[in-house]
């Protein structure tokens, strides 16, 4: 597994960031998350940990460290599935 930092903050409509997933708070394995929205409700077809966003608008911003033009393509891209 690579050890590169990385950070994904989650904002509201309001721009607040109300979580931030990465290196420091989560470590640096595989994750999957399921995002809610404040009024949802209901049980997800798989036990994914959920993330409670205060808003039905959620941003995200991903940073992850890079050594230069030298780091592996496959660093430098992410999936973010909606469905």
């Amino acid at each position: 597994m690579c050890e590169r930092y990385y950070l994904i903050q989650m904002l509201d409509a309001w721009t607040n960031v109300f979580i931030s997933l990465g290196t420091r708070t989560t470590g640096n394995v595989r994750g999957a998350f399921a995002v809610i929205g404040p009024q949802w409700s209901g049980e997800l077809a798989t036990r994914l940990p959920t993330i409670q966003a205060p808003t039905n608008i959620v941003r995200l911003f991903g940073q992850t460290q890079t050594n230069g033009p030298q780091m592996p393509r496959r660093f430098t891209r992410s999936r973010i599935n909606t469905s």
